[in-house]
C-alpha cells in the first residue's frame, strides 16, 4: 500500500482527514484560507457551544488540508454525513450532486485514491458477504431469483456455470466457490456508468436505476458504494477531449446485456470521501449533519 506524505507548513492548523485508506503520494504546497476555512473560522469566533466548537476546528482543519490539496489539482470530495458530492478544478467548484452512502450497518468507508477509469453499461461483480449472506438464502427458496435478476453464476476462473447444476441446498457462507454477476443492462444495480478507483473495499462511484431515492433528505442506503445523482455529468469532466466516446452511447436501462466499455479517465481526478459533520447549503452557509455512523 502506497501513503500520502505530506508537507504541513501551509498553516499551523492543517491536518490530513482520518481515512481508512490512502492510495496516494504527494506533497501540498503552501496555500492562502479558502473561503470555507473563512467561513468556519468566523462561526468559531461566535459559537459556544462545546460540541459543535469541536466540529468547527476540525473541519478548519480538514478544509485547510482541502485547500491545499486542490491547489493546481482536479478533486472529487465525497462528504458521507450530507450526502452530498462536490467537483473542483483547482478552488472553483465545477460540479455538485447529491450522492446515496452507505447504511450504518454498510458503512462507505472514507478513503483518498484517483478515479482511473469508468465503465459504460458494468457488470456488477456481487461481493462474496452479499452473495452469501443476503442473497444465498434467496437462492435457495427461489431458484428463480438469479433468472428474475440477470444473474449469472461464475466459477473462481470466471467461467460461466450452469446454475440447475449447483445443490444450492449444501451450499452456506464457509462453502461457496462461487462469484455471481449481474447482467449489464436493464436493472443493473451499478446502472449506466461505474467509476472504478484503487481501494481494497470493492468501492465504486456509479449511476443507479433507483433514482427517486435522491429526492429523500438522509440518503444512507446502499452497502458502501456511493450512488451518483449525475453520473453522465462525472463521466464528461473526467474523459476531457474523449467525452465524444460518452456522447454517443444512449443510457437505457431498458437495452438488455450491451456490451461493457471500459474507458480511461483522461483527466486526472484525486478522490477524497471524507466524514465530515460540518458542511455547506446552495448559500455557502454552515450546516451541521447528524453522526450517523456513531
Amino acid at each position: 500500500m502506497r501513503y500520502l506524505f505530506l508537507l504541513l507548513s501551509f498553516t499551523s492548523f492543517a491536518q490530513e482527514p482520518d481515512f481508512h485508506y490512502k492510495g496516494l503520494s504527494m506533497k501540498l504546497d503552501s496555500v492562502e484560507a479558502g473561503w470555507e476555512v473563512r467561513k468556519v473560522q468566523a462561526q468559531l469566533a461566535v459559537e459556544k457551544d462545546p460540541i459543535k466548537r469541536a466540529v468547527l476546528q476540525k473541519s478548519a482543519s480538514n478544509y485547510a488540508w482541502l485547500d491545499a490539496l486542490r491547489k493546481g489539482r482536479k478533486v472529487i470530495l465525497v462528504n458521507i454525513p450530507s450526502a452530498r458530492m462536490r467537483v473542483f478544478s483547482g478552488a472553483e467548484e465545477v460540479l455538485k450532486m447529491k450522492v446515496i452512502v452507505g447504511k450504518k450497518e454498510n458503512q462507505t468507508r472514507t478513503l483518498l485514491s484517483k478515479v482511473d477509469q469508468l465503465t459504460i453499461n458494468p457488470y456488477w461483480f456481487i461481493t462474496r458477504r452479499m452473495a452469501t449472506l443476503e442473497l444465498l438464502p434467496k437462492i435457495q427458496k427461489n431458484h428463480q431469483f438469479l433468472e428474475d435478476n440477470q444473474i449469472r453464476v461464475l466459477d473462481a476462473k470466471y467461467r460461466l456455470v450452469d446454475a440447475h447444476s449447483i445443490d444450492w441446498s449444501s451450499l452456506h457462507k464457509n462453502n461457496f466457490p462461487y462469484i455471481l454477476r449481474q447482467n449489464s443492462g436493464e436493472n443493473n444495480a451499478l446502472g449506466a456508468l461505474k467509476f472504478h478507483f484503487n481501494n481494497p473495499f470493492s468501492l465504486y462511484l456509479h449511476d443507479t436505476d433507483s433514482k427517486k431515492l435522491f429526492a429523500v433528505p438522509e440518503r444512507f442506503f446502499s452497502h458502501g458504494c456511493i450512488r451518483l445523482e449525475k453520473p453522465k455529468e462525472l463521466a464528461l469532466l473526467l474523459l476531457g477531449e474523449n467525452r465524444i466516446a460518452l456522447d454517443t452511447v444512449k443510457f437505457n436501462h431498458h437495452i438488455k446485456n450491451p456490451k461493457p466499455l471500459a474507458l480511461k479517465a483522461k483527466e486526472e481526478y484525486i478522490l477524497v470521501i471524507w466524514y465530515s459533520l460540518l458542511d455547506f447549503d446552495e448559500k455557502g452557509e454552515v450546516v451541521y449533519f447528524k453522526d450517523v455512523y456513531k
